[in-house]
């Protein structure tokens, strides 16, 4: 590629001098570009080109926010690199939005904290639909089942007549997705391992005369409220 922005088909020049102008990225960008130009990998190149109007879309959203610290220190270029390379190599669109999420999150945090960013990068890489499944539900219990048409309803409550259950998270939660207890076993230690949330979810209790996924209330770890803040789950 003698001129790889006059051969860009999709991302195009407006992309290139907008967002990736704006950053100091734009060789980076154009060097991916052209190295899966090169090995004709097409549907990479549409991953890649999808990540770059996308991005511009959230960083026009989100330009009164920017940390300009974060993304002038020569750090940042390592990190846009990395997120690219992981999005190129994505199968999943959910997954690939969520890429997108953590660098739009970072560079709008009050903290330069590159490490954090790459170790979020790192997380997401190794779970699963599954295990994100349950870090959304997670997030909050209540509004999950909400949203998806009360899955488990409310017990009758009223002035007369009251409902108390004892209820176990292991299968209020294998119920809200539809999984097995095999599967919410291995999902659960996974995200435990990564500090994402406390220990033994599945063994956890509530006796309640309100809706059973309360149970689920409050398991989430520091770390793992924050990687939810920045995946927008």
């Amino acid at each position: 590629m003698n001129n790889a922005k006059e051969n860009l088909s999709i991302i195009g020049k407006g992309v290139l001098n907008s967002v990736l102008g704006s950053f100091p990225v734009g060789a980076t960008a154009v060097a991916i570009y052209n190295e899966l130009q090169a090995k004709q990998v097409k549907r990479k190149i549409e991953r890649l080109e999808s990540f770059y109007h996308s991005l511009d879309e959230k960083v026009n959203s989100i330009e009164e926010e920017i940390n300009e610290k974060f993304i002038s220190e020569d750090d940042f270029q390592d990190v846009f690199e990395e997120a690219t390379r992981y999005i190129v190599l994505e199968r999943q669109a959910k997954k690939r939005e969520y890429f997108k999420n953590i660098i739009a999150h970072s560079i709008i945090s009050k903290e330069c904290n590159y490490d954090k960013t790459e170790r979020y990068f790192r997380i997401l890489d190794n779970l699963s639909e599954i295990e994100l499944d349950i870090l959304a539900v997670l997030k909050d219990p209540e509004d999950f089942n909400r949203r998806n048409g009360m899955i488990i309803s409310d017990p009758i409550n009223n002035y007369y007549q009251s409902s108390w259950s004892s209820s176990r998270a292991d299968g209020v939660l294998t119920q809200l997705l539809g999984i097995s207890i095999d599967d919410a076993i291995a999902a659960t230690t996974v995200l435990f391992s990564n500090g994402l949330i406390v220990e033994n979810i599945l063994n956890r209790k509530l006796e309640s005369n309100s809706n059973p996924v309360r149970v689920l209330d409050h398991l989430l770890t520091k770390r793992g409220r924050d990687f939810v803040k920045f995946l927008e789950l």
